[in-house]
């Protein structure tokens, strides 16, 4: 039976090329017979436009004249005589399923950030807020499964450099000679949302990461600050002296993943950067996290594909305990060599069974073919 893919009217390019170039490895191992992209007008493979739109409170990649929405790849594959329609939802934002019509004119719709209680209508955020999705995405909520984000790679389609990327990330997730114990990386962009009853991430990433600094040697922190962000009057004089000033280039952030034995993420919208999951993975680091609203197709375990340091995201301050999750931390790193290499072997498995290119693309297609 030959499986055919096409990709159509694409003009997102970075939320979208870690499972697009899952299709392309896909077709050159014969898996599929065929992968096309049709893309937007004005657009090609090496063409990205960044378009900030703080009307919507959104920031994406997109081309605001190809007359569809950013937010969304949708696409046919044919199964023999089958055919099927599916949308992928990329934003970063759980509760988030824009336009109705991809949903409406979809076969199968993926949200690469699945509320854990999608099944139950709303998205838990903290203790103190939820929700509530909308009434369109319960009604079709059989159509909706759930996917992951991974991260750009050349930040174009030239899948032949994509892949160079992948096998310069491969060659060293094994490795064991790192130079940090830790890395806290926080891009912290600009975030104009408020959520009643919760307090935003950024001043949890803000104050574990003065924390590390001053409490764990051979640690790597950096802080990346967005200067219209309305949180930075909070975040307090201490965190101000770590921001960042010099871009973070690919090339640097590959030296710091690959230089890292393990990196923290602090779940929530912009700065969490849904990005630092996958590229654990991808460079062999150990995953230290809060414990997450979102799940994954293969959901992420505590204590076996993360170490935890609870429930942090948008939690109230005073619903939590923020000193006690940075001595879990402390302890957590204090043993991540050991972590490392006795947990090698399992994440490299992972990577290649669940969360590599070729594997997320394998499971759209089943996916797809099956609902």
């Amino acid at each position: 039976m030959a499986v055919r893919v096409e990709i159509e009217n694409l003009s997102n390019v970075p939320y979208s090329e870690y499972f697009l170039t899952g299709f392309y490895i896909l077709e050159k191992q014969r898996i599929i017979d065929e992968f096309n992209i049709s893309y937007a007008p004005g657009f090609g493979p090496g063409r990205i436009h960044r378009f900030v739109n703080h009307a919507r409170k959104k920031i994406g990649w997109t081309a605001p004249s190809s007359g569809d929405d950013w937010s969304h790849v949708v696409g046919t594959i044919r199964y023999g005589s089958k055919k099927r329609k599916f949308a992928i939802n990329v934003l970063d934002t759980p509760w988030d399923f824009s336009s109705r019509r991809f949903i409406e004119n979809a076969d199968v719709y993926f949200k690469c950030q699945y509320p854990k209680d999608f099944r139950k209508g709303f998205v838990q955020l903290s203790r103190q807020s939820r929700i509530v999705l909308p009434q369109l995405v319960v009604e079709q909520s059989h159509k909706v499964k759930p996917l992951m984000l991974g991260r750009p790679l050349s930040r174009c389609m030239d899948f032949n450099k994509n892949i160079k990327i992948l096998r310069v990330f491969e060659k060293g997730r094994r490795v064991s000679a790192r130079k940090y114990n830790l890395l806290v990386y926080f891009g912290m962009a600009y975030d104009d949302i408020d959520i009643p009853n919760s307090h935003h991430p950024h001043l949890k990433r803000a104050q574990m990461a003065v924390w590390v600094k001053d409490n764990i040697p051979d640690a790597k922190v950096i802080l990346g600050l967005a200067k219209q962000d309305k949180f930075l009057g909070q975040l307090g004089s201490e965190a101000l002296r770590l921001e960042n000033r010099k871009r973070i280039g690919d090339k640097h952030y590959l030296d710091l993943v690959q230089g890292s034995f393990s990196t923290l993420n602090i779940t929530g919208l912009r700065g969490s950067i849904p990005f630092r999951v996958i590229d654990s993975f991808l460079s062999g680091m150990v995953l230290i996290s809060d414990n997450m609203c979102v799940d994954w197709y293969d959901p992420l375990v505590p204590g076996r594909d993360f170490l935890s340091v609870g429930d942090l995201g948008y939690e109230l301050l005073q619903d939590i305990d923020l000193e006690k999750s940075c001595q879990i931390l402390k302890n957590h790193v204090n043993d991540i060599e050991r972590e490392f290499r006795d947990t090698i072997d399992y994440r490299d498995s992972r990577f290649k069974q669940f969360y590599s290119p070729e594997s997320v693309a394998s499971y759209i297609l089943n996916e797809t073919e099956t609902s």
